[in-house]
């Protein structure tokens, strides 16, 4: 199991192998937007990972900026910068940070400008739905 953080995921390989959706499981019971289970299969039908603008399923995709959380109305969305070879965790709490580190992964990835904007707009609608979420799971 991977080692998790609220500002960031430290990542070994695996997770942006074809376990990344049960690591995204196992973090979004530790941050307490899924309830604990005995086995993490039950919610493979209950999150989604879709790529941040094209709203595309992150399938084989080794590299982008995707959103992810619970399907469930009152729940924080995340996001997920993947490259080839690590993952990380943008939680939105800390908006300024996380759109340095944004900003940073899309230079990184010679991201036009007019797509920058476009990346951050996303992000800035994303965090602003978050300010409206109330939590139906205790996350204490």
């Amino acid at each position: 199991m991977l080692a998790f953080s609220i500002t960031f995921l430290k990542l070994c390989p695996a997770i942006c192998q074809d376990s990344l959706k049960f690591d995204i499981i196992d973090y979004l019971i530790k941050v307490g937007d899924l309830a604990p289970v005995d086995n993490r299969e039950r919610y493979i039908d209950n999150i989604f990972i879709v790529e941040l603008l094209k709203h595309d399923d992150i399938g084989n995709n080794k590299k982008g900026i995707f959103k992810f959380g619970a399907y469930a109305d009152h729940v924080n969305r995340y996001l997920l910068l993947k490259n080839n070879k690590e993952c990380q965790i943008l939680t939105l709490e800390k908006l300024d940070e996380d759109l340095l580190k944004e900003l940073s992964y899309l230079k990184q990835n010679r991201t036009s400008p007019n797509e920058i904007l476009k990346y951050i707009e996303a992000t800035i609608i994303v965090y602003q739905k978050n300010l409206k979420a109330v939590p139906w799971i205790d996350k204490k």
